[in-house]
């Protein structure tokens, strides 16, 4: 029972490390073009890391420790920044109509034909205008946060795995 007591509040101090940093250290337009521009979300994933080493070395996480919490933590910011793992929730769990993409109907006589167009095709596309919506907005940064938060869970699990100072 200590340890899952351990986990927890470990994991309660990663999770306020992380929204204060993941929230407070970037600017409106970083936060809007990071997902697409791999210099500014390794920026934004650089300083976010290193919110964290004072962190590592106050629970005794050691150099080898910390290293690997490190690498972990950017490595995984940095996947969860280019929204894939939202993407593939949207289409395969949430699956939204605009994902399915416009698609055009001609009615010739009592026949009706579904015409796939090009935006169809790219459901990407379908993808941004769900996630521009009131409830796309909420589910897919919701999403978002939960993906990091389970890396944090993890990271808090390695800590006491690693015999930490408590």
């Amino acid at each position: 029972m200590i340890s899952l007591s351990a986990v927890g509040g470990i994991f309660s101090i990663l999770t306020f490390v992380h929204f204060f940093v993941d929230f407070g250290t970037q600017s409106e337009k970083e936060a809007m073009v990071k997902w697409k521009d791999t210099k500014v979300r390794a920026k934004h994933c650089a300083i976010y890391t290193c919110a964290f080493l004072p962190i590592f070395f106050l629970v005794g996480l050691g150099w080898i420790g910390s290293l690997l919490a490190t690498i972990i933590l950017f490595m995984s910011h940095m996947y969860i920044d280019t929204y894939e793992p939202v993407y593939l929730w949207c289409k395969y769990i949430r699956k939204p109509w605009q994902m399915e993409g416009p698609k055009k109907v001609v009615e010739l006589g009592d026949d009706k034909f579904e015409i796939i167009t090009e935006e169809s095709k790219n459901p990407m596309r379908g993808f941004e205008t769900y996630a521009a919506t009131p409830i796309g907005k909420i589910l897919t940064i919701t999403i978002d946060q939960i993906c990091h938060l389970a890396v944090l869970l993890f990271i808090a699990e390695l800590i006491v795995a690693m015999g930490v100072r408590l």
